[in-house]
């Protein structure tokens, strides 16, 4: 199963795990690049992203144009969607402390993608997969 999560915007954050393998990618690109990632790991079984909507008349939209992009996926592909609030990045700081874990600084978007992954994670499938990936997984 390959799972993606994803902080939209002008530069997105994606975290890829893939369960067979036991590997966890992750990043941050320019949104121009992001179809080409997200091509690269198609089909997607799962994919979690930060839910935006627009406030106000002339806000940017390039994070709702990201997500209309997750979209073509659950169409196409029939990639299931999980939309989380922002709150989730704060739940997973307090409860795994997870920054001061081994990860290579790929960006701010980066780790709040992984974040948004981690939180699917606990939600589906409970504290002690978190841990296990949080420390055993391939980063």
């Amino acid at each position: 199963m390959i799972i993606v999560a994803i902080d939209p915007g002008t530069t997105v954050g994606y975290s890829v795990y893939n369960t067979e393998k036991d590997t966890i990618d992750y990043n941050q690109v320019p949104n121009q690049v992001f179809p080409q990632i997200l091509h690269h790991y198609m089909p997607v079984d799962v994919v979690v992203y930060e839910r935006y909507h627009i406030e106000r008349v002339g806000q940017e939209t390039i994070a709702a144009e990201v997500i209309g992009m997750l979209r073509f996926c659950e169409y196409f592909w029939d990639s299931k969607l999980v939309t989380q609030e922002p709150s989730a990045l704060k739940f997973i700081d307090n409860m795994f402390q997870w920054k001061k874990r081994r990860f290579i600084n790929r960006g701010i978007h980066s780790f709040d993608a992984f974040r948004h992954l981690l939180f699917y994670l606990y939600k589906n499938n409970g504290k002690e997969l978190v841990e296990k990936v949080l420390n055993e997984v391939t980063l």
